[in-house]
């Protein structure tokens, strides 16, 4: 299956796509498959997890879709469109939402997903301040990047204590810090080949500050500055049957909400 996905996303030798989206591999993302085989040839598969996004203080069921590859030889042959709709048919009653990444986002409207939400990049500088990068963290500093993460986003994917464990493992993920002993700022930088150099998740004690020091840097931000560079999707989505009736449309709530979703939740 990584050979499949590393071949159809162009990876090279220097990065690894089990390790860069870790969520789609690990059972403590409560991750799943659809395969696809001619005979015992694998050629092509979706991975998908499930998630929960708090949105307004309601902790809701999403599901994340993600390494979608289909080999080269049997395409145009309908296998996507199968795949797809398996997910889809298989879990839209246990979720509020689907929630993609993808630059394709005309391939999926005919699967009923739209753009939807919000991410800034502030700047184009590649810099980390005064920042310090971890090389090994520890657990007394994981929590710290927790409570942090917590007390700065209200609207965010919930990540258990298990799941923050994983970015100890997503060695492509680059980990700062203010102060070693006592965390009051982080930020994550790059992740695998699509997000080098750039600051996809932040929480801060001061994020007013953060804002001020960084709003030149290439950060991805659902919180605007005056000088963004330009305006991002959030990603592609469509309504589960989960989603409540007591909200708006989920389109106008990640479009009018700023919802923190790193890139080391986004698959």
């Amino acid at each position: 299956a990584l050979k499949l996905i590393e071949s159809a996303f162009g990876y090279d030798q220097n990065f690894y796509y089990k390790e860069d989206f870790l969520p789609l591999f690990d059972q403590r993302f409560n991750s799943h498959t659809i395969n696809a085989f001619d005979n015992e040839k694998l050629i092509g598969h979706i991975g998908y997890c499930f998630r929960e996004i708090i949105l307004h203080d309601s902790k809701l069921p999403f599901c994340f879709i993600g390494a979608i590859a289909v080999e080269q030889a049997y395409r145009g042959q309908g296998l996507f469109h199968t795949m797809m709709n398996k997910v889809i048919d298989e879990n839209i009653n246990k979720v509020a939402g689907f929630l993609l990444w993808s630059s394709e986002s005309k391939m999926y409207e005919k699967f009923g997903f739209t753009e939807c939400g919000h991410i800034y990049q502030w700047g184009e500088e590649k810099n980390t301040l005064n920042f310090i990068k971890l090389e090994n963290i520890n657990d007394n500093q994981l929590h710290e990047l927790k409570n942090l993460y917590e007390k700065t986003w209200s609207n965010r994917v919930y990540r258990s204590w298990e799941q923050w464990l994983a970015l100890k493992e997503m060695k492509s993920v680059e980990v700062y810090v203010d102060n070693i002993d006592k965390v009051q700022s982080y930020f994550l930088r790059s992740k695998g080949f699509d997000l080098q150099g750039i600051i996809h998740e932040f929480a801060s004690n001061s994020l007013s500050s953060f804002i001020n020091d960084f709003s030149g840097s290439a950060v991805w931000s659902p919180i605007p500055t005056e000088t963004n560079l330009k305006k991002l999707w959030l990603g592609l989505a469509r309504k589960g049957d989960l989603w409540p009736k007591s909200m708006a449309s989920l389109e106008e709530t990640l479009n009018k909400t700023d919802i923190m979703i790193g890139g080391i939740d986004s698959i």
